[in-house]
């Protein structure tokens, strides 16, 4: 499993690290995807300065109007924030970056519906919008708590 593991991060290496991470083969640097996160702790192993300087960019490219980030730096300029895209954020800085982790995690904590879930979107006046509860985002919250408790980061 690690081989292969392995051989996948060594291809998207490959075929995307030219261009900075991109959203699609080829593509602008500047449409960095939510992608480049999966290549770093928890996730994967990817321990390459260039990859870690891509992701720890991204969110610039990727932020909002409300704060959070859309899933990719090309991805329509609507105004909606997605807690998806920023619990997984989250997730990876809560092993690289805690005070990133915990920033996000605060926007987050700070969006949600008035029954207390975390919605799927966040337009851009700050309003939750969209499916509530979003159990792929609250799983990514309370796993990013996790690793922040843990030490992941350290």
């Amino acid at each position: 499993m690690r081989a292969a593991s392995g051989h996948l991060q060594a291809a998207v290496l490959q075929q995307f690290g030219p261009t900075r991470c991109s959203r699609y083969l080829g593509g602008s640097p500047r449409s960095v995807d939510l992608g480049v996160t999966f290549l770093l702790a928890p996730f994967g192993g990817v321990t390459d300065p260039g990859v870690r300087e891509v992701w720890s960019k991204a969110p610039r490219g990727m932020r909002r109007p409300a704060g959070g980030l859309a899933p990719g730096g090309s991805w329509r300029r609507d105004g909606i924030s997605w807690t998806p895209t920023t619990a997984t954020v989250a997730l990876a800085a809560a092993c690289t970056d805690p005070e990133q982790a915990r920033h996000w995690l605060t926007w987050i904590a700070d969006h949600r519906t008035s029954a207390g879930s975390v919605p799927e979107k966040v337009l851009a006046d700050g309003q939750p919008a969209s499916a509530a509860p979003l159990a792929w985002s609250a799983a990514a919250v309370v796993i990013a708590v996790d690793e922040l408790e843990r030490g992941c980061a350290g």
